[in-house]
């Protein structure tokens, strides 16, 4: 390669990354000008605390354990004795404790939430430039992908995610970047798209409950098959890749033999038993093993208590019973769930919880209104026509095939979301009518909001319009190849 060569290259990869580079830090640090200055300037009546932006504090959620009973217990020993939820997130607080717990030996759940707010203002500024990247890759434009990273940057549902002092912004970003490699390698079958891809599959697994033994089934086979694309070239990439692929199933199996259960939160038998309307009143108690049972008395904290194992491991084995037993019933069950989810996830994500700063945008009931309920789905559909009419149908179907393992693991991650209702404590006569769709739906929003992007610059620009002439005047009997090497422009 000569000088000249050489020197171009330094240049487009320069490019390539000023770009992304300069939006994670203008999002990062904007995002934390904001708080600081609501913060210093809003009426002390709406920060809850004096600081948070919404009601809860990391250290009173039901999917953590007290910050001052894991450093009592012993930190290590409490994150491996945790059942109730992934300790990814627990793992991440107590982390941001140790300036407290170092320097006095107890932690300070204020000073923590305080470094949340700066951590998910980081996060932000990383799923913003990501967004930027995707949109680019398929554009090959730096507007439009500024102005589809700008519209996902002012969604109220992103913006109340990043303040909520729970496990979905990180669990987001982890998400949101497995989607992205996972893209890129179905794209150009470079195995290191796959390290990517498993090692935030890897992260958030650690911080999000959607790990389930039909997942991990269908992970099994993606990375064989991955391989298998891949021709199996540059074999220690693969290597790896199957190694963090299988790091994924160390937390089900630390589960199983210490709690005899495969899953990876013990508030999953509520919402098995939930979305096939079982009582959880109505279920029997069952034999436990001692085993379980003292592994689950060894530490207790908030909701890791023996009480809410005992609640999972029966309420799974009703939903299993159930399932094998009622196959027409459960599929009726199902169905009724979905009454339930689909219209409450066609609601905005910033109404899931009142967050000051939220309100306070202008544009958030402008937004919101466009995208939620029919509107949000006649933007999906309109999405989906102009992707159609831009290829064509055949190209449309080549699409498809290729992205395939995408569509399969989009649907893993939307599975917990469509089905995520439940009984409630206290109010299970109302039936299993309690679900986080609103909030959870923030999951598979990311590829939603790249593809509008996508199907406006279709729509748009010239270079859009150009696209769908290439496949218009494309001889129909081409080669799958081309149609392919076509996509890729």
């Amino acid at each position: 390669m000569s000088t000249e060569q050489l020197r171009i290259r330094k240049t487009r990869n320069l490019n390539f990354w000023i770009w992304p580079s300069a939006i994670f830090l203008v999002s990062t640090f904007a995002l934390w000008l904001t708080e600081r200055i609501f913060r210093a300037h809003a009426v002390p009546a709406l920060l809850d605390g004096g600081y948070r932006f919404q009601s809860w504090s990391s250290d009173t959620l039901m999917q953590t354990m007290g910050l001052n009973d894991m450093v009592a217990f012993g930190p290590v020993k409490a994150l491996w004795l945790e059942h109730i939820y992934t300790p990814g997130f627990d793992a991440i607080r107590l982390l941001l404790a140790l300036p407290e717990t170092l320097r006095t030996g107890v932690p300070d759940p204020v000073s923590v939430d305080y470094r949340i707010y700066m951590l998910y203002c980081i996060v932000y500024g990383s799923i913003n430039a990501l967004v930027f990247v995707w949109v680019r890759d398929l554009t090959r434009s730096t507007v439009w992908a500024f102005i589809g990273m700008l519209i996902w940057a002012l969604y109220p549902g992103n913006l109340m995610v990043m303040m909520l002092l729970d496990g979905t912004a990180i669990s987001l970003l982890a998400i949101a970047f497995s989607f992205y490699f996972l893209y890129r390698f179905l794209k150009v079958k470079n195995p290191w798209y796959i390290t990517g891809f498993a090692g935030f599959f890897l992260i958030g697994s650690l911080t999000r409950s959607f790990i389930q033994i039909h997942v991990l089934i269908i992970l099994v086979i993606a990375m064989i098959a991955f391989g298998f694309m891949a021709k199996w070239k540059n074999r220690p990439v693969q290597i790896l890749n199957l190694m963090l692929a299988a790091l994924v199933f160390f937390l089900p199996i630390k589960q199983f033999v210490m709690y005899d259960t495969l899953a990876v939160s013990t508030f999953t038998g509520y919402h098995r038993a939930g979305m096939l309307w079982i009582d959880p009143r109505s279920v029997p108690d069952i034999p436990y093993s001692q085993k379980a049972l003292d592994n689950a008395a060894a530490f207790v904290s908030r909701e890791n208590t023996v009480f809410a194992l005992k609640d999972n491991l029966r309420l799974e084995a009703a939903a299993n019973t159930y399932l094998r037993t009622h196959p027409v019933d459960s599929a009726k069950a199902l169905w009724r769930s979905l009454q339930v989810t689909i219209p409450e996830a066609f609601r905005p994500t910033s109404d899931y919880v009142w967050s000051s700063v939220v309100e306070w945008t202008p544009w958030k009931t402008q937004f919101n209104w466009l995208f939620s309920s029919w509107r949000y789905l006649c933007i999906l559909f309109a999405t989906l026509a102009v992707t159609i009419w831009s290829r064509t149908w055949k190209g449309f179907w080549v699409l498809l095939k290729r992205y395939a393992w995408f569509g399969v693991f989009y649907l893993l991650v939307a599975f917990p979301v469509i089905f995520s209702n439940r009984f409630r404590a206290g109010q299970e006569d109302l039936g299993a009518s309690w679900t986080d769709a609103m909030r959870l739906k923030i999951f598979i929003e990311v590829p939603v909001y790249v593809l509008v992007a996508y199907a406006l610059w279709i729509l748009l620009s010239r270079q859009g319009r150009n696209l769908h002439q290439k496949f218009k005047t494309r001889d129909p009997l081409s080669s799958e190849k081309a149609l392919i090497q076509a996509t890729d422009q």
